[in-house]
């Protein structure tokens, strides 16, 4: 069968368009999408190099789209829509797939060590997972997410999956030297922010501001890391404290601060879960320790 398709479609670079001339700028896009600033440029400037137009108007605060790159839009995000629609039938034709929308911090520290009596009580439905940490969108065909945060997302319901709180763990190193006296000694490594070292000392009647030895890193597993090679002092949770063993990670603090902000299991608000997302979801919550009238509750 012959095509007069080009070999390879260039998908990536008219999202990237398409997501940029919606946001209104590169950082907004960029966002988005999860990719670098710089990335996201060169797939613009690829599309642009092969149309052989400009599509944006540079400007002092975010960019504005030219008459071509106008037209373009309007073509290229049909066309999304459409292949977006094609892809949710094709979801829909697959009822036995859950799709799960999670972080990659809780798949590490607290779903994937679950993943085998996870899949003995649902009896090996199929997960895929999606990692994103974009704002949670149920229109692309995601039966189900995993959120960080108060619980209040708007147009979902979400259920809290465990108590959060934290605890400062260093390296055997650096826990060998000091006392609980002498964390501020030491570079803090953050996820995030400095927010949760900022009302951890506040609770011990100290103030503290991020500082420039201090780290600050988007995920706990990337600060599990940074801990146990002695960059510093960091805080332990919940779903990896199996992990603070005594040897290569220690507590150094006796002190834990409970949080507001948890993970949470989020679903649409109003439409109904599928069978087997259904029962993916209370099995993952009774995994959790949930009671069953929580449990049915969410699902109900």
């Amino acid at each position: 069968m012959h095509s007069s398709l080009p070999r390879r479609l260039p998908l990536e670079e008219i999202q990237a368009f398409v997501e940029v001339a919606m946001a209104g700028s590169f950082s907004a896009g960029a966002e988005r999408l999860s990719l670098s600033h710089s990335s996201l440029s060169r797939k613009v400037a690829h599309l642009e190099d092969r149309l052989g137009v400009r599509l944006f108007e540079r400007k002092a605060r975010g960019v504005q789209l030219t008459v071509e790159g106008a037209a373009h839009f309007l073509r290229f995000r049909d066309a999304l829509d459409l292949i977006g629609g094609a892809l949710r039938q094709g979801s829909r034709a697959q009822p036995d797939t859950v799709r799960l929308s999670l972080l990659y911090s809780f798949a590490e520290d607290w779903l994937f060590p679950r993943h085998t009596r996870l899949a003995a009580r649902t009896n090996g439905i199929r997960v895929r997972y999606l990692f994103d940490r974009r704002p949670i969108d149920f229109t692309d065909g995601t039966d189900l997410a995993i959120r960080y945060g108060l619980g209040i997302w708007q147009g979902t319901r979400g259920i809290a999956l465990g108590e959060e709180d934290v605890q400062p763990m260093a390296g055997a190193a650096i826990a060998a030297e000091i006392g609980p006296e002498a964390i501020l000694r030491y570079p803090l490594v953050h996820v995030g922010s400095e927010q949760t070292w900022r009302s951890w000392f506040e609770a011990q009647g100290h103030v503290y501001r991020l500082r420039s030895i201090d780290h600050v890193f988007e995920e706990q597993p990337m600060v599990v890391a940074a801990v146990r090679h002695g960059l510093g002092i960091g805080m332990s949770r919940p779903a990896g404290r199996h992990l603070v063993d005594g040897v290569t990670l220690v507590h150094v603090s006796s002190h834990v601060l409970p949080l507001q902000a948890r993970f949470h299991l989020v679903r649409d608000a109003v439409r109904p879960l599928r069978p087997a997302a259904r029962l993916y979801a209370e099995a993952l919550l009774a995994e959790a320790g949930l009671a069953q009238e929580r449990i049915d509750g969410f699902l109900n």
